[in-house]
């Protein structure tokens, strides 16, 4: 097999990919459905959901997905 004619370079998702990732998590598509309508790895859809959860328990923030964390 030849190299691809350009090097991969890793690319990080902006705030709004991190934020359709969990929306669409939350709407319940699978990570593969997310993956493949955002044009991302599924690697990187696992990691937002994990990260998210974890950064927002160290923060004492609510969870995204908590019930009781919308607004009446």
């Amino acid at each position: 097999m030849s190299p691809p004619s350009t090097p991969r370079r890793h690319t990080y998702l902006t705030r709004n990919e991190r934020l359709q990732v969990q929306i669409l998590c939350l709407a319940g598509h699978s990570h593969k459905s997310i993956a493949d309508l955002l044009e991302i790895s599924e690697r990187q859809v696992c990691y937002v959901i994990h990260c998210t959860a974890y950064a927002s328990l160290l923060r004492s923030e609510p969870v995204l997905n908590d019930a009781s964390a919308v607004p009446k």
